[in-house]
């Protein structure tokens, strides 16, 4: 993942939930998000077409009831739905499509923390004008 997409999927984030990428460095209200990825493929600068996919893993955390992060988590479905996904072209003119892919329920121990985390993947291409 470039760090202009990184930049691009942070501010995203952070207009749709109480969103940090690595990790939370504030006084915690729940819930809160944390944002992660992963380089599923290729990226832009060695693939030979300039097109890439990764997946960001943005995962809740509540003390609060699960339904809070299932709130959060059609938060994201709706603004990376998986058949249209989300379209931008960045600065660079590189185009991006980051669309809702699967989430997964975290244990945490029997203690009052409930987690989750929602997958979003992310293709990226450049276009030649």
């Amino acid at each position: 993942m470039t760090q202009e997409i990184l930049r691009h999927m942070n501010l995203k984030l952070k207009e749709l939930l109480p969103y940090q990428f690595y990790e939370w460095r504030t006084k915690a209200e729940y819930p809160y998000w944390i944002g992660e990825y992963s380089e599923y493929s290729e990226t832009p600068d060695t693939s030979e077409d300039g097109s890439g996919e990764d997946v960001m893993m943005v995962t809740g955390t509540t003390k609060g009831s699960v339904m809070d992060l299932e709130n959060g988590k059609e938060v994201l479905q709706k603004a990376f739905p998986t058949l249209s996904g989300y379209h931008a072209v960045l600065d660079s003119g590189t185009h991006i499509i980051a669309y809702y892919d699967t989430s997964t329920m975290i244990p945490t121990d029997g203690n009052d923390i409930n987690r989750i985390q929602v997958n979003l993947k992310i293709k990226s291409w450049k276009v030649n004008e």
